[in-house]
């Protein structure tokens, strides 16, 4: 996100991981949200596997979505 390369692992223990670290996230009719953090919540609307975020309902990224921990 933000006009780079960006991966990101969404484990089901409700824990993610990227490049900067990690913590954990929630699936809410917000979308997906990152507690006790600055980042708020991301709507996704996913076709396939292509993915695009929203936040405050304006696109800030799109990806596709990978099986597995592609950090690894």
């Amino acid at each position: 996100m933000g006009g780079g390369i960006y991966n990101s692992y969404f484990a089901e223990d409700g824990t993610y991981e990227d490049a900067s670290g990690g913590g954990n996230y929630e699936i809410t009719e917000d979308g997906v949200c990152y507690p006790d953090t600055d980042y708020g919540c991301y709507a996704a609307e996913i076709n396939g596997n292509q993915l695009e975020w929203f936040k405050d309902g304006e696109s800030v990224g799109t990806g596709m979505i990978e099986e597995g921990n592609t950090l690894q």
